[in-house]
């Protein structure tokens, strides 16, 4: 249990606008808070967000150093395996990684061949890595413009207040040329938009395809290719079927619904049923996501436009 978050109203970080629609609240289930945060949509750009968020300065309590433990671990190690099939395939091996936590991907990626930095400004403990930076100051980025091939940012936009500064930052550190490779949530998803899946409040900023596509217009890039896949992470699907029933009856069950507690189903544990019906239901869900680009995550890669200017914000 924490306790109660300063936070503050903020302005769209897209469009700057400050008319808004609000969507739903939430509190911080993770951290055990009763604290409700408000999601809104920008009603200029259609950016999905908190507000008011929790103020930069309260960032660390939302981050208890167990967050980034056990990165090492096999489990990890397939996902970078499989963060590595969306760079493959792109010229250059020299690459910085925004958001890297204690840098267990950019090791592992070193062993293939890949000359590596991090960023990581949230502080990592006992981490002296001389490889990963611990601050985005406009000298830090200035030494290092035009260096790199690729930047990668793994689920780590979302957790952002200001977006737009790692987007102008990415368009620097890049060679002409370069590669943006980014994975976000989609706010278009049901699982963001109707089961509140999103892990608030540190996802504080939820993009989709269409403000995807705009970032990287204002911040000098091309989109290459945006791709709809839960394989790296996936957003929680678990109550979808609660969904369904208050879309088609009005009103969401629960256990106490369910025939399971009457006749105690098959001899199984009360909510036998309904539990084992929730997850078949939301595996469902997340296959027909899936099938028609809606899905929870979103991966993209952006090409930068050697032509344009960007400053740091």
């Amino acid at each position: 249990m924490i306790n109660e978050l300063i936070t503050q109203k903020v302005s769209c970080d897209l469009c700057g606008s400050i008319i808004f629609a609000n969507l739903y609240s939430k509190s911080d289930h993770k951290l055990q808070s009763n604290q409700i945060f408000q999601v809104v949509r920008c009603q200029g750009c259609g950016l999905v967000f908190v507000n008011p968020q929790p103020t930069p300065e309260e960032l660390y309590k939302l981050y208890p150093s167990e967050y980034y433990q056990m990165r090492g671990d096999k489990t990890w190690l397939k996902k970078y395996e499989k963060r590595l099939r969306y760079i493959a395939n792109l010229p250059g091996r020299k690459l910085i990684d925004l958001g890297c936590a204690k840098g267990d991907f950019i090791k592992h990626i070193a062993k293939k061949g890949y000359e590596t930095m991090g960023i990581e400004e949230v502080e990592q403990g006992d981490n002296n890595d001389s490889t990963i930076l611990k601050s985005t100051s406009e000298h830090n980025i200035e030494q290092l413009s035009n260096s790199f091939d690729i930047v990668t940012a793994w689920g780590v936009l979302e957790h952002m207040h200001n977006p737009s500064k790692y987007f102008s930052i990415a368009h620097k550190l890049l060679k002409s040329n370069g590669h943006f490779v980014f994975l976000v949530t989609n706010a278009d998803s049901v699982s963001s938009r109707f089961l509140f899946g999103e892990d608030i409040p540190r996802h504080v900023t939820f993009f989709t395809p269409q403000t995807i596509e705009t970032y990287a217009n204002k911040f000098g890039f091309e989109l290459v290719k945006i791709y709809h896949k839960n394989d790296i992470y996936s957003m929680p699907y678990n109550d979808t079927l609660n969904w369904l029933c208050k879309m088609f009856l009005g009103r969401a069950f629960n256990h106490e619904d369910t025939i399971s507690y009457k006749f105690n189903f098959l001899g199984k544990k009360p909510g036998f049923l309904y539990l084992n019906t929730s997850r078949v239901v939301g595996r469902i869900a997340r296959l027909v996501e899936t099938s028609i680009k809606r899905n929870g995550i979103i991966t993209a890669i952006l090409k930068k436009n050697p032509r344009f200017n960007t400053e740091i914000k």
